[in-house]
């Protein structure tokens, strides 16, 4: 009696679980970048013994240690300051404003951000600050 043998084993490599996993990790890391955005230039907080994280805000005041300024990370001179926020407020009333000034920006510097933010309708303002080791 004769038996009819067996087929061989195709010996190759499956590549279907490999561009899955591939594809996964690309839509991660595609989504991963999207939702982290850089400041448009650096700024080194102050550092506060109280600090504690807050809800983000849509509207991001930067004040680099030159005096510059940004809005939501664009560019804006003093006198644009006002009005790019009242901009933005129109999309959201209830928003609030995170100022994130450098350490070594001035305390004049600041109030004046505060003081132009609270003239173009602003009712909450934090002031983005690090924590201190003691």
């Amino acid at each position: 009696m004769e038996f009819e043998g067996r087929k061989p084993l195709d010996g190759g490599i499956n590549l279907v679980p490999l561009i899955n996993i591939v594809f996964l990790l690309l839509i991660f890391f595609m989504l991963s970048s999207t939702l982290v955005t850089p400041d448009r230039f650096s700024v080194d907080l102050p550092e506060s013994f109280d600090a504690h994280s807050t809800e983000s805000s849509p509207i991001s005041v930067l004040i680099g240690p030159d005096g510059a300024l940004a809005v939501n990370n664009d560019a804006v001179g003093l006198g644009e300051l006002e009005p790019a926020i009242a901009l933005l407020l129109e999309d959201t009333p209830d928003a609030g404003v995170l100022v994130k000034a450098d350490a070594a920006a001035t305390t004049a510097q600041v109030v004046n951000v505060l003081r132009r933010a609270r003239a173009a309708g602003v009712d909450r303002v934090a002031l983005a600050t690090q924590g201190a080791s003691r």
